[in-house]
Parts: C-alpha cells; structure tokens; sequence
C-alpha cells in the first residue's frame, strides 16, 4: 500500500494518507463502497459496528471497547481496513465478473486480476501465496481466499473463480 502510495506521489512521512487517498479513489469509489474506511472514528461516527469479542485465557471470548483495534491504525495497508457485509459483496461482485463493477464499469482487466490469483510462493503441498491472496485447491477447483483477525475480530472472503 505504501509503495502504491509513494508511486502516485505521496511524500515519506505521509504514505498513509497517500494509500487512503489512493484506496478511496481507485477501489472504494468505483465500487460504491462507502461505509469501508481506515478510519475508526468514521466507524464510531457511524454508530452501526460490531462490538470485538476477543479471546481470553479462558477460551471465553468477552466483549471489550471498539477502541482496542485503534492498535492497527499504524499498519493500515495491512489491515486496518472497517467494512460492511454489503460493501464486501460489491467487492467479490466485482472479482467474481473477472473485474466489472455491479455498475457495469471494468475497474480492472481480467488478466491483470488474474496475475492476483498466480501461485507465487509454496505455503503447503496444495496452497501457495499469489499477489494478496492464498490460492488453493479444493475438491480440484481452484479457492481463491484470504483472511483477516485483529485482537477480537475475525473475517475471511474465499470464492472460487
């Protein structure tokens, strides 16, 4: 994310601000995902959140405050994303028609997004790391995942192309 930022221009010192200009403009806009942000006061401003139930010692997960996932904020290209189920939709849409926006709009070309999906590194016998995603095998289909935890959240967004 930094790289992409520091390549359209933003300056050392202001790469995270560069990386959310650039998200917003190339990927959250054209897909219309407008309640997906890097900032968690946005995500209180809301007022519509999940509440994170972390693990503790106990195997009991307990609610705890919003502001304890404050502690991805300097990491945000990798992780620091707040989204909703019908943002996220509007995104695997979007990759599930080799790139095509649900507005009809190509926001990126089908071999392009498909160099995402390229086996790049060996992680076990069947699954290996393209370009920010596991490429799989399952059932001899290729599963195109990736997951995400924070301390009490968890996701994860799997298909398969």
């Amino acid at each position: 994310g930094w790289v992409a930022a520091s390549a359209e221009g933003a300056a050392w010192g202001q790469l995270d601000e560069g990386y959310e200009r650039l998200i917003r403009r190339h990927l959250f806009a054209p897909l219309g995902m407008d309640r997906t942000t890097l900032q968690p006061i946005d995500v209180v401003r809301d007022g519509d959140y999940g509440i994170p139930h972390p693990t503790h010692g106990s195997g009991v997960r307990r609610p705890m405050q919003l502001a304890i996932e404050n502690v991805l904020q300097p990491v945000a290209p990798a992780g620091a994303h707040w989204s909703t189920g019908r943002d996220m939709v509007r995104y695997l849409l979007t990759l599930l028609a080799d790139g095509v926006t649900p507005g009809g709009e190509r926001l990126i070309e089908k071999a392009s997004l498909a160099k995402l999906w390229t086996p790049q590194v060996p992680v076990s016998a069947t699954m290996s790391y393209g370009l920010g995603w596991f490429v799989d095998d399952w059932r001899g289909l290729t599963l195109v995942h990736h997951g995400g935890n924070t301390i009490g959240f968890t996701s994860d967004l799997a298909f398969l192309p």
